[in-house]
């Protein structure tokens, strides 16, 4: 004898109200799981988002400490070159 997992035969009659609770209850379930999936994504997505924030602020940061550094760099070579002048003439 073969079992059947669902039923072979379908009969075509309409719901009752119970059935049709049921199913608008799998059916809002299903949804509600839905979001729930959606909801942690976008926390994982916006965790990840957040470390590349701070680490291209970081990275910024000590661009700037390069930057300033040069700066200052450039000055000081200005200056000396500036009393350099007066013996080269």
């Amino acid at each position: 004898m073969k079992l059947f997992k669902t039923n072979p035969f379908k009969i075509k009659r309409p719901l009752t109200h119970a059935e049709q609770l049921q199913s608008a209850r799998v059916k809002g379930d299903s949804a509600l799981t839905l979001f729930k999936t959606a909801h942690a994504q976008l926390d994982a997505a916006n965790q990840d988002l957040s470390a590349l924030v701070a680490d291209a602020q970081n990275k910024v940061a000590e661009l700037n400490k390069h930057a300033e550094a040069a700066l200052s760099e450039i000055s000081m070579n200005l200056a000396v070159q500036n009393r350099l002048k007066d013996f080269i003439n």
